[in-house]
């Protein structure tokens, strides 16, 4: 008997003793720290070259959010944006390049809009349009994944701008020269630091929407983490 006793006062030392049905256990907080990446694409291209449709194409079927810059500057004004001071104003209704420390501020405020509704995957339409926008911008908003050169020649572009009839806009022929060669101009410097980086696919976007599209995907598609990117879960 004292030998069982001895065994039940080893016990009790090594097995804690209940707590009584009205005490609650404090669990620990767990704090689960989940970091969706970005997933950003830049596409540049001449005025006519098709960036708005094909753009609008991609995010519908890849499940982008498409952020216009030209159309999200104009709302900007229209809107009378805080982040708009007067100096970009004017540039805007003149269609001269804005600082970029406005213009990096605002694309970032639209996208952390879609970023508080669980949306990480941007197409940033009309996205650089001089060098000097590049380091400003990929600070506030960060790098994209790669950049689309949508290819279309002059004559081509020039014959959808001037009949593809926006609603509130003057596209005249006089500023379709003018943004045609601005953007000739500034494409090298563009070109030179993307291409570095191994980030520039170019479309040819001289057909019509349909073809264009289909020349879209297939230069998606050599890419090695597009399919990754279709095939893991968003969460």
């Amino acid at each position: 008997m004292a030998n069982i006793e001895q065994y039940f006062k080893q016990a009790k030392k090594v097995i804690s003793p209940r707590k009584k049905e009205d005490e609650t256990v404090e669990m620990p907080s767990i704090k689960l720290d989940f970091h969706i990446e970005d997933y950003i694409v830049f596409v540049i291209g001449a005025p006519g070259s098709g960036k708005g449709t094909l753009c609008l194409n991609m995010s519908a079927e890849y499940d982008f959010v498409h952020l216009s810059v030209g159309d999200i500057l104009r709302e900007a004004v229209k809107n009378r944006d805080p982040l708009l001071d007067w100096t970009a104003t004017m540039c805007i209704n003149i269609a001269e390049l804005i600082p970029a420390q406005t213009l990096a501020a605002i694309l970032a405020k639209h996208m952390d809009i879609h970023k508080a509704k669980g949306r990480h995957r941007f197409i940033i339409d009309g996205f650089p349009r001089d060098i000097n926008q590049v380091i400003a911008v990929e600070k506030a908003i960060g790098d994209p994944k790669f950049v689309l050169l949508f290819d279309c020649p002059g004559d081509e572009a020039k014959k959808r701008y001037l009949t593809r009839g926006l609603e509130g806009r003057d596209d005249t022929e006089a500023l379709f020269d003018k943004r045609f060669a601005e953007f000739k101009d500034k494409l090298g410097p563009i070109m030179a630091y993307y291409q570095l980086e191994g980030k520039i696919m170019t479309v040819d976007t001289s057909g019509n929407s349909v073809e264009s599209m289909e020349l879209v995907r297939a230069t998606l598609a050599q890419r090695d983490d597009w399919y990754e990117l279709y095939w893991r879960s968003p969460w």
